[in-house]
């Protein structure tokens, strides 16, 4: 008798391919950068920015009437006329307040200026 044993089959190496594993975890990265992305740019609050007129209206509010005379009617000058509704109005105003730009001394606004240029202001 032979005593020597034969195995069934000669043994294999096993080889495992581990690329379909990296193509599973490559697009499971990209699903997910993707959703972050949309979500991001989806749902993003959006900055609000003001306009010019929005910004010279906020600007002759906060205009301190009591100090420089001068400085502040040339600055309400310049805003009144980015924000202007009604030109008529706002020519009137600056003919009245054109006295006080031009005079040599610095004496301040009485109170009627004021009250004209806040009325206008408010009216804004």
């Amino acid at each position: 008798m032979n005593n020597q044993f034969q195995d069934i089959m000669p043994i294999e190496d096993i080889t495992i391919d581990y690329s379909v594993y990296f193509i599973y975890i490559g697009v499971f990265v990209f699903i997910l950068l993707l959703a972050y992305l949309f979500k991001k740019f989806l749902f993003k609050k959006k900055e609000v920015q003001l306009s010019q007129k929005e910004i010279s209206i906020n600007e002759l509010k906060a205009l301190d009437l009591d100090s420089d005379s001068k400085e502040v009617l040339y600055r309400f000058t310049l805003l009144a006329k980015d924000c202007v509704e009604d030109k008529e109005r706002l020519d009137l105003v600056l003919k009245q307040i054109e006295p006080f730009k031009y005079k040599k001394e610095n004496l301040g606004l009485d109170d009627k200026t004021k009250q004209l240029l806040k009325g206008y202001i408010d009216d804004i």
